[in-house]
């Protein structure tokens, strides 16, 4: 299925996946010194090829791509937007389930993540140190809320260059899932992608997949569209390829960009 995109969005698309092959490149490049944990944690930092992403990792590449924010977006205050990324997930240690995929999720399910981070707050208020994260924190979270009377006056409170920062740090983290999709398929290959969308999301046609994403594409839309117009298409690209990857078998074709 051919289509056409600006080459604008074309450049951005390119950046956007080499930026996130250097992040999974280093997310791969393995220490000496072994983290203490469970035994799924620990048998994340031994070399198998297929695991989940930690928040580390997640937002270590959401930071990765400051400089491709700042020229997608030059009024972004860059320093703001690499603190965001930074703490942006760091209230998922302390709730009580962790990460969510919002890929599948409904809106009921996103709505007790809402409160499970809430609640997390005030177990991380009990950690010696935690002060010089949680005020970070507590403004991002603050200044995404999807309540707009808080968003709102977080935004008068914090001023309009931290509120800019925040919810591009926000739409920058719901464009990296799909880049991170592609750049798996292009390192374990089609068939494993096929499979982990099969076990985790019972996911097994290509329409399912175009379903949902045409469903996160939505909200995407609802949430950043009047605010960063030209970050729609890069979502709507990216989506594209990934599909396109999906329908035929790219292990013996060449990277699209």
């Amino acid at each position: 299925m051919e289509r056409e995109f600006d080459r604008e969005i074309l450049n951005a698309i390119e950046q956007l996946l080499n930026l996130t092959r250097q992040s999974h490149q280093f997310a791969n490049t393995l220490r000496s010194p072994r983290l203490a944990g469970n035994i799924a944690v620990r048998a994340a930092f031994k070399k198998i090829p297929d695991r989940s992403e930690s928040d580390v990792e997640h937002s270590f590449h959401l930071q990765h791509l400051a400089k491709l924010a700042k020229l997608l977006l030059p009024k972004l205050d860059e320093q703001m937007f690499l603190n965001f990324a930074r703490v942006h997930d760091m209230l998922e240690m302390y709730s009580e389930n962790g990460d969510y995929n919002s890929f599948i999720a409904s809106s009921e399910v996103l709505g007790q993540k809402a409160q499970e981070e809430i609640a997390a707050i005030d177990k991380w208020r009990q950690v010696e140190g935690a002060e010089d994260w949680l005020e970070t924190v507590e403004i991002y979270e603050r200044l995404t809320n999807d309540d707009q009377e808080i968003q709102a006056v977080a935004r008068a409170n914090y001023g309009e260059a931290a509120w800019f920062a925040a919810m591009a740090t926000r739409a920058f983290d719901k464009l990296t899932p799909d880049a991170t999709e592609i750049v798996y398929i292009e390192n374990a290959g089609i068939g494993a992608y096929l499979e982990h969308m099969r076990t985790e999301y019972g996911i097994c046609t290509t329409e399912e997949l175009s379903t949902l994403m045409d469903r996160a594409k939505d909200r995407f839309k609802r949430r950043f569209s009047e605010d960063f117009p030209n970050l729609l298409p890069i979502l709507d690209c990216l989506q594209w390829v990934l599909l396109n990857r999906v329908r035929e078998d790219f292990n013996n074709r060449p990277v699209l960009f």
